[in-house]
């Protein structure tokens, strides 16, 4: 197997078990709402291609009847229309429900995450770990960034897909048109996708490498906020000092990251010129259809809106998944926190202490140093 096919399989491997640790920490922090939150996102992918539809048939309906169709087809088009009123309700419906599944399955489990944090953190022995500073930007990373990867995966990946299957079945819509109108969307929309996929990881990646800055100024935000030091910092008259620090830190980090995304917003907006030209270009050609009579009113309003929602259902799909991209990144960190081995030998057989300490305990041959200067023996 060539070197970069393997390189290729190794890195999805690594994406699916990451994947998969993210799933299911989401799932145990609430499997009921995790599912309710899934099926409210599949039925809300399915309301738009429904609501076209049923757009279609009321509009036809209703020109129908303005043409001086019989009255008897008043009822159906009665039935018609209170079958759209009743998409779009529950459309309506569900929106309120799924973010609400959303913020209860969010705070569920950030108290997950962060208590298996503290288990975990708990079982270390010595203080070595926290006085790392490489396995303190991963803690930092596992308790703010990859906290909520669990639920950025099922919510945003769930609308991904969501969005794709909606996707297919506006496409399906558009081909009865021809081949050309959703050929042409999908094309126009491949550099928008690929310039908002590396605006997502170069900020990301950036982020990400900016850890230590993000705990500096933590560190000097509290230094001025929090109460446990005020009487120290104000006694020595160092909130000026704190402040100006961060104030240099944050500045630094902003500028670098404004750029970043300063040169890749354009791109991204320059692919979306050009989706919506080929937008443009589709309804053009439906209208000039519509005109020569081979299309009726409905129809405009169904591949009209099919193609504008197929842009934005892709928009959307890009969207999401590239977020999960973004934060699957930080898992890592999280799962070295949780997976580190014990910090200190563990003897195999250890024996307890006494009851009670009858005549002290004693130090032999023992030395204590800092930065190399004994400062101990």
């Amino acid at each position: 197997m060539p070197e970069a096919v393997h390189d290729i399989l190794a890195r999805m491997a690594e994406r699916a078990r990451l994947l998969c640790l993210a799933l299911r920490l989401t799932w145990e922090a609430g499997p009921a709402l995790l599912t309710g939150l899934l099926l409210a996102i599949l039925v809300q992918a399915i309301l738009p291609v429904a609501e076209l539809a049923l757009t279609k048939i009321v509009i036809d309906g209703v020109v129908s009847m303005a043409r001086g169709s019989p009255v008897r087809e008043a009822p159906p088009l009665l039935g018609w229309v209170l079958l759209a009123a009743a998409v779009i309700g529950l459309g309506q419906v569900l929106q309120p429900v799924a973010l609400t599944f959303e913020a209860m399955i969010g705070d569920r489990l950030t108290a997950h995450v962060t208590g298996r944090l503290i288990r975990a953190a708990n079982s270390w022995q010595g203080l070595a770990r926290f006085e790392d500073p490489a396995f303190a930007d991963d803690l930092h990373r596992a308790r703010t960034s990859a906290a909520g990867a669990g639920l950025t995966v099922a919510r945003e990946g769930g609308m991904g897909l969501a969005a794709l299957a909606t996707s297919v079945a506006l496409l399906l819509t558009l081909a009865r048109l021809g081949p050309a109108a959703p050929v042409l969307l999908v094309l126009a929309f491949v550099p928008r996708m690929l310039w908002h996929w590396e605006f997502q990881h170069r900020t990301g990646d950036y982020l990400y490498v900016q850890t230590p800055e993000a705990r500096r100024l933590r560190y000097f935000r509290e230094a001025t906020l929090a109460p446990d030091v005020a009487k120290d910092v104000r006694l020595c008259s160092l909130v000026d000092f704190f402040r100006e620090r961060y104030e240099r830190t944050l500045g630094g980090v902003m500028s670098a990251l404004d750029e970043i995304r300063g040169r890749l917003t354009r791109k991204v907006a320059l692919g979306s010129v050009c989706g919506a030209l080929a937008v443009g270009g589709v309804y053009a050609y439906i209208a000039v259809r519509a005109v020569s009579g081979a299309l009726s009113v409905g129809d405009v309003a169904l591949y009209g809106g099919a193609a504008t929602m197929l842009y934005a259902r892709l928009q959307l799909a890009s969207y999401v998944l590239s977020n999960v991209q973004r934060d699957m990144g930080f898992l890592p960190a999280l799962e070295r926190v949780l997976e580190a081995p014990a910090d200190l030998p563990v003897p195999e057989h250890p024996r307890p202490l006494p009851h009670r300490i009858r005549y002290g305990i004693s130090f032999e041959h023992v030395s204590f140093a800092y930065q190399e200067q004994p400062v101990l023996r």
